[in-house]
């Protein structure tokens, strides 16, 4: 490695620790609010440091378009055009119906797309790929009295993620019915010169085993979260600048201890982990890493974890703050434990199981075996418990949708079956009691006379 570039890597490391340093004297509290891609500035008053998101895209209804017309304009960082960029833009008119139309810049690095629709009908976004990434403006509509101008700036691209730092990670914690939500949220930043491009299959971000309900929130950028059978693969591409992402999913609670290892694949300045704090439960959070501090001082660790108050909960909080001499952050492993016991849905669930075969199987009714009037109605109201339970698991998201229909239609079938045997074991009615005393039909007799 160069000189020059060993220097480089330094500078970078320094804009890093003084935008950590910076963030920290801002949020102040629990209840400080995360910057979204575009506010605010934490190397502000760093000197030489660069912007924390550079405005790549910018679109505006210009009264020197015509009507109907989006003039696209590609220029280079040093704000030369580019000829022969490829530039699309998509649409998305009523129904949800989308479209794609191409064009080419010319040597002015402009492109043309006229005769489109105006106003509430269709909106438009455009887009301009480029080795693997793609810039896009923000969607927009066409007004009714001037076309829209909409410039560009295409970046060069790499694969190192050097420049690449996770500014701020969070790993939370949520006790739920038999379950422990889990969301992590990761705000990204690109401290380079280039874009950088997320491998060709994806970042892998492999969650626990035994995940399940896997969620993401969707942004407007070109970072894309695709869920695998193991977890997430992060794709797309990264300019200059930050993006905040999220995601979330369960695993099953098991006993009144929990760990929870999350991997951490970019350097790492900030790392928080909150939890819930019920009565009892604890939080210990470690960091694991790869090798040690050249110095011979100890690695940072996570601080030893606060009870807070937020909006009248109590939470579990504890923070890392890393520096350029520390060795790589593999990952963040946090143990919950003295949690509660299952809540009170499972055993009800249970002792209604356990209703249920006391009472009797399903082959009793299918083989014919004569029920008393007690047991029939004692697995009616054992049955429709076991419902109401399985209504109130789907609710709280313990159950699939695939395992509630399947249970639901087999309660629903045996209680069926149920009903069915309390009829026949109903009193009869007294016309149809006399015809089984005298073995003729009331009104058939009156019908001989």
């Amino acid at each position: 490695m160069t000189r020059k570039s060993m220097n480089s890597r330094c500078i970078l490391r320094l804009f890093a620790v003084s935008a950590v340093a910076l963030m920290l004297a801002s949020a102040g509290s629990l209840h400080a609010q995360d910057m979204a891609p575009g506010q605010g500035d934490p190397h502000a008053g760093v000197p030489g440091a660069p912007p924390r998101e550079r405005q790549l895209a910018v679109a505006a209804p210009s009264p020197e378009v015509p009507v109907g017309t989006i003039r696209v304009r590609v220029v280079e960082p040093t704000g030369a055009p580019v000829a022969g960029a490829e530039v699309n833009i998509g649409t998305m008119g009523a129904e949800g119906r989308r479209e794609r139309v191409l064009r080419r810049t010319d040597a002015s690095g402009t492109a043309i797309f006229a005769g489109l629709p105006t106003g509430a009908v269709q909106a438009y976004r455009v887009n301009l790929p480029y080795q693997g990434a793609n810039y896009g403006s923000t969607p927009f509509r066409l007004p009714e009295d001037q076309g829209y101008d909409v410039t560009l700036i295409r970046l060069p691209t790499t694969r190192d993620p050097g420049a690449v730092l996770l500014v701020r990670g969070e790993l939370s914690l949520e006790l739920r019915e038999g379950r422990l939500h889990v969301s992590q949220r990761a705000q990204l930043m690109n401290l380079g010169e280039e874009t950088y491009l997320f491998p060709e299959d994806g970042l892998a971000i492999p969650l626990p085993a035994g995940f399940t309900a896997p969620q993401t929130e969707p942004v407007m950028t070109d970072q894309k979260l695709i869920g695998d059978a193991r977890g997430y693969r992060l794709m797309g591409s990264l300019p200059p600048g930050a993006v905040l992402l999220s995601w979330a999913y369960d695993l099953p609670l098991e006993g009144a201890a929990q760990t929870v290892e999350v991997p951490v694949p970019f350097r790492t300045y900030l790392f928080r982990v909150l939890s819930d704090a019920p009565e009892g439960a604890t939080l210990t959070v470690e960091s694991v890493v790869r090798g040690a501090r050249a110095d011979g001082t100890p690695v940072s660790q996570f601080s030893a974890t606060e009870t807070v108050e937020n909006d009248g909960r109590r939470i579990f909080l504890s923070q890392l703050e890393r520096t350029p001499a520390d060795p790589p952050l593999v990952a963040v492993r946090a143990r919950f434990a003295g949690l509660p016991t299952p809540g009170p849905l499972r055993w009800i669930a249970s002792l209604g199981a356990l209703a249920l075969a006391i009472v009797g199987g399903v082959g009793a009714f299918r083989a014919g075996t004569a029920q008393s009037g007690d047991a029939l109605a004692t697995r009616k109201d054992a049955l429709l418990a076991a419902l109401s339970v399985l209504e109130a698991q789907r609710a709280s998201g313990e159950v699939g949708p695939r395992t509630f229909e399947h249970e639901r239609a087999r309660l629903l079938d045996e209680l069926a079956e149920t009903l069915r045997a309390e009829e026949r074991r109903a009193p009869l009615p007294a016309a149809d009691a006399a015809k089984n005393a005298s073995g003729v039909s009331p009104a058939k007799g009156r019908a001989s006379r």
